[in-house]
């Protein structure tokens, strides 16, 4: 039994070159570990955000969620001032669908036509959209309200 070098280099287990078994082996487990430890700490910190949130805090075991809406948009005496069709009124005029839904028109539904750019939409849709923003959700342009005569 001639235990020679030549006969440990055989076994790729105990390989020492930077290729070998042992070193992948190793590098997996340290790579896998690694892994985790983010995986985990990335968990604990968005489960601690969630927690210390203005927005979600629990009361009672219900979730309260604060919806604050900026108005900067036209008041209801305003609106009520666009001229007002239903839409049978206005078909000649070959209207898609509406902008902010994205439903076409039915023949007896109350549409709102804007007058400084002429497009139409459902009351429904354009009166709370006119409430929020000054403007055309098309095309941005700020229609002025019609003069009561």
């Amino acid at each position: 039994m001639n235990n020679t070098l030549s006969d440990y280099s055989d076994n790729p287990i105990g390989d020492t070159t930077l290729g070998g078994f042992g070193y992948g082996v190793g590098l997996s487990i340290a790579i896998l570990v690694v892994f985790v430890v983010i995986t985990y700490f990335s968990y604990k910190c968005k489960k601690s955000q969630r927690e210390s949130s203005p927005l979600r805090r629990r009361s009672d075991n219900s979730a309260a969620i604060h919806v604050i809406v900026q108005r900067d948009g036209f008041d209801a005496a305003a609106i009520s001032t666009f001229p007002l069709y239903t839409y049978a009124q206005l078909k000649p005029h070959k209207c898609g669908g509406c902008a902010v839904c994205l439903a076409d028109y039915k023949e007896s539904e109350e549409v709102r036509l804007l007058p400084e750019c002429g497009h139409v939409f459902h009351r429904s849709c354009i009166d709370p959209w006119l409430r929020i923003h000054p403007t055309c959700p098309i095309c941005r342009n700020t229609p002025a309200p019609v003069a009561i005569q």
